[in-house]
């Protein structure tokens, strides 16, 4: 990934990031994207998150961007999926279930859907107060 690929995908996901997404030097944007692209889905976010800007939502944006059949956005407005299937039924503001729960529950969705992982991601987008499309 070069750093214009991770303003593009950044700035999508959250124009307030650029700064930091800027502060980036390519070397540090071409190693850790390396690293967490060859990595173990479970720990692909967790690596992303090295990069200065990037937290667990902007990383699964990068996921999904690199790998839409494999990787869902993870954000304020669909968090509440993976937070519906255990007890704590109300997250706490800029809090997030792990990404790998929420992965499944949208994965298990979309099986049971019949539709594409990035269909489940928009329609929840959608559902949660926000046309899909935008940030």
């Amino acid at each position: 990934m070069t750093a214009r690929d991770l303003l593009t995908v950044g700035v999508w996901k959250s124009p307030r990031s650029k700064p930091w997404l800027e502060s980036n030097t390519d070397e540090m944007i071409r190693d850790i994207t390396s690293t967490a692209l060859t990595a173990p889905l479970p720990i692909q976010h967790r690596i992303l998150t090295l990069l200065h800007g990037v937290g667990v939502p902007m990383a699964s944006s990068l996921l999904m961007v690199w790998q839409p059949d494999q990787h869902t956005v993870i954000d304020v407005r669909g968090r509440h999926v993976a937070g519906s299937q255990r007890r704590d039924r109300r997250p706490a503001p800029d809090t997030y279930p792990p990404y790998m729960e929420y992965l499944a529950v949208c994965k298990a969705i979309s099986q049971r859907c019949s539709r594409s992982l990035r269909t489940v991601d928009r329609a929840l987008y959608e559902a949660n107060g926000r046309p899909a499309g935008t940030a």
